[in-house]
């Protein structure tokens, strides 16, 4: 079940990261540009 779980928290840790990058390049495209 430890590789399941690996998986799921990969999954949920990309998903969030595409929102957080999502938000800041709406918000902030300048900061989006630099980083």
């Amino acid at each position: 079940m430890t590789g399941l779980t690996e998986v799921f928290a990969l999954v949920v840790t990309h998903a969030a990261g595409q929102q957080v990058l999502g938000i800041v390049s709406g918000i902030c495209p300048r900061a989006a540009e630099v980083s």
